[in-house]
């Protein structure tokens, strides 16, 4: 039997349980995890039917779930409710009844289904249930038995409730296996529901591919007959039509039928034992006699005993080979993380109350809505002499005399090389050419492709071919009909990157030393780590200087969607681009089309007219180029990027003064924006501010008819930061779910080699522990407590070990404490910045001791004077050369990164006498 919507009540899952242990193939889940007084609620539903979660109908104080559902035109609110026995009658029905008043507000049809735990079979009239009933008009469809206890009269505590009793039928109370006592209730709403179709896709067969008879293959394909074409398109079609030929040969596209996916532990021995389960438990239900329960209870064990049986088999098979063997992680990350999640195949949307579930009709609907997002973000027109533009402006003071920048011919050896180095598992684009294709045959097709990327060069011509995008729409979160929930991910071909790395490479040097110093993303070398390492010790700086700090997080809509084309054109012009390397980023720009790809449905081409092409190699380098000059217009604040979010901060002594310099500072920002045609939203602006000692005088921010109020913490970029900059609230962030991995290994370990155990711990649960340590590094005792516990429980688990000593434990997995890594990790941060191969942006912030007489120590750093210990004493300035100059003489001289890494691994640590060492 199909199963349209599946509830399941008590399903005892908390966070620990991702959902994607639990994914079902065509099926979207929504859960309700247990609290204190229930047991859980895991919804399944078809992802082609029209549905949505409706968390502001739900129950406030019992556990339920509100599904929105359209059949045949009409629209259901299916509520699910798991009421604990132990709730009082009166606090379930004021807040049932408080539900059902909302849900009637917006719905004709309803259906309550659950486990109430509310016995229909007695007839007390008086019962909550019934009154529930009169109130709504409530029809009870269930009208026998549902849980059958030993020892217990059968009770009827699951229900089916509607006020639409004649909308459905073929009402069934059965026995399904899954649990001991309760009975699967069920019905049918009256209407149709699509069928499922089978889901067939279209791919590559290489049953009989030969690489090396491949590459040979396209050694001798004539890529020379092109060149009788004059148009660059022209000859790119030609080389795309030889090659496909040839790889059709060796690699043909077949259609096959997408199978679904089993349960991995199932078979047939286990498969017939539930069966056989489920006959002895209906003849139990029909006779109730000790011979036919003890008959039951036998062979519910058996099916116990075998399916433990079955998963330890099939865990010790996949698993057997540790990290090593190509199984394991397959099997064990769907335990732990909700990464790889199966996405929908099939997308249903509502517009304007319209249910539209044509998959032609979907993606045409998400195409004309990713394409026109940014259509109408600003309403500054550019000038039509670009020259006059502010930006421009700013460009040529800052640079009156940039480097004149004109694209070089590349050679084959540079496009092998980016050939060999390119993932080889990235998606498929248009044009049906698999990015491991054409690696099998780097050798012999970068020559060609080296020509027409010169020749490209030499014309400033872009195939028009490798500018069309196939967008996979992604669901983020929240409404599942609502397109705005959705975000285009654009596969390009694999041979347009190769033409992009070609200009990238070759951009990225022209630009590097023009860009600003705080000008953080898509750059080589610069990460989270040293942004956020930057801004908060230019705080703990001002706050150990006894000033006033605060900054401004802005919110920007769309950001990469809303750069227009000839603007863009004129900063390239102003850095120093020939009008003929103009040209040819015009035209990589110009012309561009995208379509939306549902299975095997796909919409119309539409034209993108606007912003630089996501998923692309060039498109992270052009926003730098069109952002960068955002700094030329700021007074005195300092502006922190990293790709879309900016961080605008400023310290004073004076608390006012502060107020007024960074509002100034936010409102030229704003103009900016403006003027670039991009979208701020003040509204969703964060503030955050730090006081003298502790105090916090600043409580807000006025500017542009907005008021922004200073939070006790934000999220920058992965890390929360509080108002104290104890990092507390972060760290008890990382504590939780570094311990729900944890509960997650203890319920796998029985299943589990201690390799495989080790494993884990190092790629999941530590990890948590090193994004951007240095930024929370000085954080409170305890906090330091809490992180080395989490580390301590895992270890003890993993060796089944609860005598050792912390120490001989970490001895024991050749690993450290985690304090000990944050130090070593300063210290190779340090020797970065002492042999400059650290950004610029962080490089001022360790000083080498200068001195004409010889010293015992070489590369001694200068270790500066603090005011206070919470910032002064307490930071990455202060501690950074302390740690640095109690390394051993021969360890600071040495000049290679990888050889101090080396080395510094086995260092013992510093001499500390903190309370933490102790």
């Amino acid at each position: 039997m199909l199963v349209d919507i599946l509830f399941i009540t008590e399903t005892k899952l908390d966070p620990s349980f991702s959902i994607a242990q639990f994914d079902v193939p065509n099926y979207r889940s929504f859960r309700k995890d247990r609290t204190g007084r229930g047991g859980g609620i895991l919804t399944y539903v078809r992802s082609d039917l029209p549905t949505r979660q409706r968390p502001d109908l739900e129950l406030q104080h019992v556990e339920s779930i509100v599904i929105e559902t359209t059949v045949c035109g009409r629209k259901w609110a299916i509520v699910c409710v798991y009421r604990p026995p132990s709730m009082p009658n009166a606090s379930f029905i004021d807040d049932f009844t408080t539900c059902i008043d909302k849900v009637h507000v917006h719905f004709d049809n309803i259906i309550v289904i659950g486990d109430l735990n509310y016995d229909l079979v007695k007839p007390d009239k008086s019962q909550p249930l019934h009154t529930v009933c009169d109130i709504f008009d409530f029809t009870k469809l269930i009208k026998t038995p549902t849980c059958f206890m030993k020892d217990v009269p059968p009770s009827m505590l699951d229900v089916i409730l509607t006020n639409r009793p004649s909308l459905l039928f073929n009402i069934t109370n059965s026995t399904c296996g899954i649990s001991d006592w309760h009975n699967m209730i069920s019905c049918v709403i009256k209407g149709s529901a699509p069928p499922p179709n089978k889901r067939k896709i279209k791919c590559r067969s290489y049953k009989h591919f030969d690489e090396k008879v491949f590459s040979e293959a396209v050694g001798v394909i004539p890529f020379d007959v092109a060149y009788v074409f004059d148009d660059v398109d022209d000859i790119y079609w030609a080389h795309e039509v030889l090659l496909t030929d040839v790889l059709n040969d060796h690699a043909p596209i077949k259609e096959k039928t997408v199978k679904a996916k089993q349960t991995p532990f199932m078979n047939s021995k286990l498969r017939k034992a539930v069966f056989k389960k489920s006959m002895f438990f209906n003849k139990y239900k029909t006779w109730r006699t000790p011979a036919n329960w003890e008959a039951y209870r036998m062979q519910r064990n058996l099916c116990t005993k075998l399916k433990r049986q079955s998963i330890r088999h099939y865990f010790s098979k996949r698993c057997a080979g540790g990290p090593k063997s190509k199984d394991f992680w397959p099997t064990v990350k769907p335990f732990l993380s909700n990464k790889g999640l199966l996405k929908d195949p099939v997308i249903i949307l509502s517009e304007n109350d319209n249910i539209i579930s044509n998959q032609i009709s979907v993606a045409s609907t998400l195409n004309e809505f990713f394409v026109n997002a940014a259509q109408d973000i600003s309403s500054v027109p550019i000038p039509d002499d670009i020259l006059n533009h502010p930006s421009i402006q700013k460009i040529t003071d800052h640079i009156p005399a940039p480097t004149a920048f004109d694209f070089s011919p590349v050679t084959s050896e540079i496009i092998n090389t980016f050939i060999t180095k390119s993932n080889s598992k990235k998606a498929t684009g248009v044009d049906g050419i698999p990015a491991k294709i054409i690696k099998s045959c780097s050798k012999t097709i970068s020559e060609p492709l080296a020509k027409l990327i010169n020749l490209s060069f030499a014309t400033s011509a872009f195939p028009n071919r490798l500018k069309e995008a196939q967008v996979i729409p992604v669901y983020k979160k929240k409404d599942p009909l609502d397109k705005q929930n959705y975000r285009p991910i654009s596969i390009l071909p694999f041979i347009s990157k190769l033409f992009e790395k070609a200009i990238n490479s070759q951009l990225s040097t022209h630009f590097e030393n023009m860009f600003n110093p705080f000008l953080r993303a898509f750059r080589p070398g610069m990460g989270y780590q040293s942004t956020l390492l930057r801004l908060v010790e230019d705080w703990r700086k001002a706050l150990d200087s006894h000033k006033y700090v605060a900054a401004i997080l802005m919110d920007l809509t769309k950001a990469f969607d809303c750069l227009p084309h000839s603007l863009l054109l004129g900063k390239l012009s102003a850095y120093g681009l020939s009008d003929k390397s103009c040209s040819l980023v015009s035209n990589y720009r110009s012309n561009r089309k995208q379509r939306v790809k549902l299975g095997p449905h796909y919409s119309e081409w539409a034209d993108i007219v606007r912003g630089v092409p996501q998923g692309s190699i060039l498109g992270p380098l052009l926003f730098n180029v069109f952002i960068n000059d955002i700094f030329h217009f700021l007074d005195k604040s300092s502006l922190y990027n990293y790709a879309d979010d900016n961080t605008l901060s400023y310290a004073h002594s004076n608390s006012d003064t502060l107020i007024h310099t960074l509002q100034q500072d936010c409102t030229s920002t704003l103009q900016w924006f403006n003027i670039n045609q991009m979208k701020a939203n003040p509204s969703k602006f964060q503030a955050i501010s730090f006081g003298k000692r502790g105090t916090r005088d600043i409580t807000n921010f006025t500017f542009e008819n907005t008021t922004i109020h200073c939070e006790n913490s934000v999220v920058l970029l992965g890390i929360e930061i509080d108002h104290s900059l104890t990092f507390n609230i972060h760290i008890a962030n990382i504590c939780k779910k570094a311990a729900r991995q944890l509960a997650v290994l203890k319920r796998l370990g029985h299943l589990l080699t201690r390799q495989g155990k080790l494993a884990i711990f190092k790629s999941f649960i530590t990890s948590n522990f090193n994004y951007c340590p240095l930024i929370w590094h000085f954080c409170s005792q305890s906090s330091t407590k809490k992180l080395e516990k989490i580390q301590e429980r895992a270890l003890r688990f993993i060796y089944n070990d609860y005598s050792s000593m912390h120490h001989d434990l970490l001895k024991t997995a050749n690993t450290e404490h985690l304090h000990v890594k944050r130090i070593k990790e300063m210290a190779c941060e340090v020797f970065k910045i002492v042999n400059n191969i650290a950004p610029t942006f962080i490089q001022n912030l360790i000083m080498l001791k200068c001195s004409q007489y010889s010293m015992r120590k070489d590369n001694t750093a200068v270790v500066p004077k603090a005011n206070t210990s919470k910032y002064g004493l307490k930071s990455f300035v202060h501690d950074g050369p302390r740690i640095w100059n109690s390394l051993p003489n021969e360890m600071r001289k040495i000049v290679n990164y990888g050889e101090f890494r080396r080395l510094i691994r086995n260092w013992d640590g510093p001499s500390c006498n903190c309370s933490i060492c102790r």
